[in-house]
């Protein structure tokens, strides 16, 4: 017995619907969250070259949970970008590339059955 099939259309126009979904999460008025700036101001520090310290002049201490978004953030903030910004970009950027992922696969899975 074979599952329900999502038409081209369908497909598209869900896909469209979950990155508007997603634009409106990130754009939207949920606002940034207090520990996004914890993770900016190591970012800063960081491009500022004083090294991945929440203070400078202090002992580092590693006071964030994502080491590559932190050093993504400081790339941004080193070529001139307001770390916030990058930070609504690059999660609009891969959520639509997750999106993309899991459609390909979905499609790639439904040609295989």
């Amino acid at each position: 017995m074979r599952g329900p099939r999502i038409e081209k259309g369908y497909a598209s126009l869900l896909f469209s619907v979950a990155v508007f979904c997603l634009l409106t999460i990130q754009y939207g008025k949920l606002g940034m969250l207090d520990d996004a700036f914890i993770s900016f101001r190591y970012a800063e520090n960081f491009s500022d070259g004083h090294g991945l310290v929440f203070n400078v002049d202090e002992k580092p201490i590693e006071g964030y949970s994502n080491f590559l978004w932190t050093i993504l953030l400081a790339g941004c903030f080193t070529l001139g970008f307001d770390t916030s910004s990058s930070a609504q970009t690059l999660g609009i950027v891969c959520g639509t590339v997750i999106l993309a992922t899991m459609f390909v696969i979905l499609k790639a899975q439904k040609c295989n059955s």
